[in-house]
């Protein structure tokens, strides 16, 4: 990025059991919401359990003097 330089960076990832209506409340804050029928919201929220991954790159970055 001009202007900036990259100070560190570190993956975190790591595997999330979610209740049904919290893996509804996930998908509704991403692009697929949009695409899912409402039978799929539904059957997803009825699950006891729902196991996903989560794989994040983080970035820190410092403005150059």
């Amino acid at each position: 990025m001009p202007g900036f330089r990259l100070e560190a960076q570190q993956q975190l990832a790591y595997p999330m059991i979610l209740t049904g209506s919290e893996a509804q409340a996930l998908l509704q804050m991403t692009p697929f919401a949009w695409r899912a029928k409402a039978e799929v919201h539904a059957a997803l929220r009825q699950q006891p359990t729902f196991g996903c991954q989560t794989d994040f790159m983080i970035h820190c970055w410092q403005r150059e003097a």
